[in-house]
């Protein structure tokens, strides 16, 4: 798949959305929060996991600043909206908060935790 770079309006209109299939436990007074989310085999792989018997999810604990990101993201606000309030928080600017942000929102995105929504051009 060919990868689409987007304009700087784009990504900050853009909308990060949890994935409704994640579960997702608080442990540690509440201070962390251990989400699970379940993985995908090929068609092909469905009956060789079960023999094999492979994991059926990934586990991930997010705290600190990684549990305050996902926390913040409700499927309504864009990123530009919540670069705004990260800064604010954090007394960042606008940049700073936007780098650690699209970072955070990067490593999110690969471990299945959410996606970008993006408003076509």
């Amino acid at each position: 798949m060919k990868t689409r770079h987007l304009q700087l309006e784009q990504q900050l209109a853009s909308v990060p959305i949890r994935n409704e299939r994640v579960n997702a436990t608080r442990e540690d007074g509440g201070r962390v929060l251990v989400v699970a989310v379940a993985l995908r085999y090929p068609w092909w792989g469905a009956s060789l996991h079960r023999l094999l018997r492979l994991r059926v999810q990934r586990r991930f604990r997010l705290d600190g600043v990684g549990l305050e990101v996902y926390e913040s993201i409700d499927g309504h606000k864009s990123f530009e909206a919540l670069v705004d309030e990260f800064a604010a928080r954090h007394k960042l600017t606008f940049f700073e908060s936007r780098a650690l942000l699209m970072q955070y929102m990067r490593t999110l995105m690969s471990r299945g935790l959410i996606v970008i929504g993006v408003r076509p051009a």
